[in-house]
């Protein structure tokens, strides 16, 4: 299911933001650890990307700037061992995030 998912996250990336690299992408993820301790998520992101994105963290992440209007892709990381940051970061940002 895991790689299911990357692999279709890379699909729609490749096929459906071509040329976003010179926008604004960012990678939302816990501080404490990469879900399952596995580097896939930068890995898909940098195969994309390269280097063209930010990473912010549930703990300090500043929502005004990770949905301005200079970013175009904000992909929120929900996998293991960040249950209660990623819960924590969606509630206080839901309202916000439905109306950007």
């Amino acid at each position: 299911m895991k790689k299911s998912s990357i692999a279709f996250f890379v699909f729609i990336c490749l096929f459906t933001f071509k040329g976003i690299a010179q926008q604004g992408v960012v990678y939302v993820t816990d501080q404490n650890g990469e879900p399952w301790g596995s580097q896939s998520n930068f890995q898909a992101l940098n195969a994309v990307f390269g280097n063209a994105y930010d990473t912010a963290y549930y703990q300090n992440a500043n929502v005004n700037a990770i949905f301005s209007n200079s970013n175009c892709l904000v992909y929120i990381e929900g996998g293991m061992n960040s249950d209660i940051s990623r819960y924590s970061y969606n509630i206080a940002t839901s309202l916000y995030i439905c109306f950007s």
